[in-house]
């Protein structure tokens, strides 16, 4: 009993020596919902972003995806673009996590806050895990959100269908969110790509639905899920999977009046 007294007042004697700072640095669990760093980044960043649009054209943006456990990659990839001077802004089209924990959530953001450029951050299915849904929407804001910048609409969709279950995909706010899209270019970038039914996520009726809208609006969608990149055109529309940050895999679009280009990438 004595020796565990001891241990405890030397124990106690350590917190107390390393000072105020002291509990900041000790984690009582990975499992919190509520950041007490970050909150709203999307609503942020994305202001940034409005603040640069000038009209001007052309203009890069930077995609990148499946960053999960990779840190030290994506921290590398990050730097490789902060090498550049040509990109307005970075979109990460989901899994920033590997289980949607609250310390990978924030590991994460640290990363991404050393780019030089602003940063979106689409929801991915394994963003959604634990207490995942909560986290993302305290840390980054909804689950849906549409924008326009410069030439360009982009829609940024939640279509994680098993980690959700019922209501998502939400087509009902997708066909809302186009309906006002009058721009030559739109982009729609979600995590997992409806092509085929995503290898059974989907029903043959929502990939009808899905196909429906994406048809006669979008120029192109953007997405993750599938760690190595792809392209596949359907009907007419290019469907971009990025691949993982973990194999230094970007997909650079340029955007042009009427038109765009698109690099994709592998720095590493």
């Amino acid at each position: 009993m004595r020796s565990k007294r001891v241990l405890s007042v030397f124990f106690l004697s350590l917190l107390l020596a390393a000072g105020p700072m002291a509990c900041d640095r000790l984690i009582f669990t990975p499992f919190g919902s509520e950041s007490d760093k970050y909150h709203d980044l999307n609503a942020k960043n994305l202001s940034r972003i409005m603040s640069m649009d000038d009209g001007s054209i052309p203009f890069k943006v930077a995609f990148i995806a499946d960053t999960h456990v990779y840190y030290e990659e994506t921290r590398r990839l990050i730097k490789i673009l902060n090498g550049r001077n040509d990109i307005d802004f970075i979109m990460v089209v989901g899994d920033i996590t590997n289980q949607g924990l609250l310390r990978e959530y924030e590991w994460s953001v640290e990363i991404f806050r050393e780019s030089r450029y602003p940063f979106l951050v689409v929801i991915g299915n394994h963003d959604a895990l634990t207490f995942g849904r909560d986290i993302y929407r305290d840390i980054f804001g909804a689950y849906n959100f549409s924008f326009m910048y410069k030439s360009v609409e982009f829609v940024c969709f939640n279509d994680n269908k098993w980690e959700f279950g019922g209501g998502v995909p939400d087509f009902a706010w997708l066909e809302g969110a186009v309906a006002g899209i009058l721009s030559p270019l739109s982009v729609l970038a979600c995590h997992i790509d409806p092509c085929d039914g995503a290898e059974g996520i989907f029903t043959p009726a929502e990939v009808e639905r899905f196909e429906s809208i994406i048809t006669p609006v979008f120029s192109m969608t953007v997405h993750g899920h599938w760690h190595g990149p792809r392209t596949i055109v359907q009907v007419g529309v290019p469907r971009y999977v990025v691949g993982t940050s973990g194999f230094g895999n970007c997909l650079i679009a340029t955007f042009y009046e009427d038109y765009f280009e698109v690099e994709q990438c592998r720095f590493f």
